[in-house]
């Protein structure tokens, strides 16, 4: 994957899930009215994943 300086948890999620790991299930309801329905534990803290920048989330694991 290309990476965007603007790219969040779920755009990489997505994208492993469409392009390399098929059978990887997860839920989202973006921009439906459902808010918190993306999140996922990201680096042991509970984070929506439509939110959190992959670089944030890198940052908070060092």
């Amino acid at each position: 994957m290309p990476a965007q300086d603007s790219q969040t948890v779920l755009d990489v999620v997505s994208w492993i899930q469409h392009n390399t790991e098929p059978t990887l299930a997860y839920r989202f309801a973006r921009r439906v009215g459902m808010c918190g329905s993306c999140a996922m534990m990201v680096d042991c803290v509970p984070r929506r994943t439509c939110r959190t920048h992959v670089q944030t989330a890198q940052r908070g694991a060092s």
